[in-house]
């Protein structure tokens, strides 16, 4: 993140000091009215919109990423197949650290769907966190700008 936001920075910095260096009023027509604006306005303004466009094309496709999760953790679960298995190879570590301690009193083991359906949440869960991480880092590289 701190990477990406440094990125933001220079480039907020490069658009402002070039919009700063091109300051001379340009004609601007806007198909229904034209009129002279400074041309560092416009070249923010234009940023600024390109901006937007950027984040509202990435909400597009986080919500694309989230749907296409839901439908793979359906899949999953479907198909009876623990997601800790695809998505963690520590699972395979904690199943041999667990078979090697034997508990001292038989349990009733939980239903195969059950199991399945709560680490497939898990993995939703965790998937929807991170894209909300980056949605809020978006939305805060914005604010800066």
């Amino acid at each position: 993140m701190q990477k990406s936001f440094i990125v933001v920075l220079i480039t907020g910095l490069v658009v402002a000091l070039f919009a700063v260096l091109n300051a001379k009023p340009v004609e601007v027509n806007l198909i229904f009215r034209t009129f002279e604006m400074s041309q560092a306005i416009v070249i923010l303004i234009s940023a600024t919109l390109g901006a937007v466009a950027m984040f509202l094309m990435n909400i597009v496709q986080v919500m694309k990423l989230k749907k296409q999760v839901k439908q793979l953790s359906k899949k999953l679960i479907d198909a009876g197949i623990n997601s800790d298995d695809v998505t963690d190879k520590k699972s395979k570590q904690k199943a041999k650290k667990e078979q090697a301690v034997e508990p001292a009193e038989k349990t009733v083991p939980k239903q195969p769907e059950k199991v399945v359906a709560e680490q497939s949440e898990r993995v939703v869960h965790n998937s929807a966190e991170k894209i909300s991480d980056s949605l809020n880092s978006i939305k805060d590289n914005e604010k800066t700008e």
